[in-house]
């Protein structure tokens, strides 16, 4: 079960460090996005997504 989980997870990181590289705010050269928990990527893609949405 916890490799399952494991699985899981590091697949979800892999899914919001490729959203994150693909909004153009990190470069594809940054591996701190790498060392991030699952917790703190969603809150930095909430974060950038939130600030895509503000207007000029």
């Amino acid at each position: 079960m916890s490799r399952y989980l494991r699985e899981v997870v590091e697949k979800r990181k892999q899914h919001y460090i490729k959203l994150l590289m693909d909004s153009g705010v990190f470069n594809i050269k940054d591996q701190s996005l790498h060392h991030y928990t699952l917790t703190q990527l969603e809150k930095e893609y909430e974060r950038i997504s939130d600030m895509k949405k503000v207007p000029d």
